[in-house]
């Protein structure tokens, strides 16, 4: 980062890591070169303290939290917070809800429980989701004017189904409209 660029706290993006293995690491590493708030749910835990990185924020169960305590203690300061029923993710959107954070990147495996998760806060927090080599992308509006390089591909989400398109002429925006939400996934 030049000199010249000051980040306040918040303005970039969070870094919620649901599923460790959900995309590669040196792209998670991209991820973390602007020092976002990075929340992690339990799954996740073991292999991202292996990678040596710090976690401002890790969502367990209530059942295990003291556990967790023990182990995170060199983390410090670190936010522990504990989840019984509810789904843990929606402890994290919850969480930054509160912390007035309005965008971040989730690494988790794509799929429809996911999907119906973030459905219910897509209209406070806008959400991009990095699964495998995907970077996925939500239109709340039916909208998007994208940019993209010639030759690139891209699938279009629409539940229940998705979309190929190719963008084959030149470089250039690709104008999309809808009269629904939808998810643009591209390559990262």
């Amino acid at each position: 980062m030049s000199s010249h660029h000051f980040v306040k706290e918040g303005q970039e993006p969070a870094l919620i890591i649901a599923e460790a293995t959900a995309a590669p690491f040196e792209k998670i590493q991209e991820l973390l070169e602007w020092s976002p708030t990075v929340i992690v749910m339990e799954p996740a835990l073991p292999i991202v303290l292996s990678w040596g990185i710090k976690i401002d924020v890790a969502i367990v169960s209530l059942s295990t939290m003291e556990t967790w305590k023990k182990t995170l203690h060199e983390q410090g300061p670190l936010k522990l917070l504990g989840h019984s029923d509810e789904e843990p993710i929606a402890t994290a959107f919850y969480f930054l809800l509160a912390s007035k954070q309005n965008s971040t990147y989730v690494v988790a495996t794509w799929g429809s429980p996911l999907l119906s998760l973030i459905g219910q806060f897509q209209d406070r927090i806008s959400v991009v989701i990095m699964a495998g080599k995907t970077r996925w992308t939500f239109f709340p509006s039916g909208k998007c004017n994208k940019w993209m390089p010639a030759n690139a591909q891209i699938e279009i989400f629409i539940h229940p189904h998705e979309i190929d398109i190719l963008v084959t002429e030149e470089e250039g925006m690709i104008n999309i409209e809808r009269s629904s939400p939808f998810w643009i996934g591209t390559e990262w």
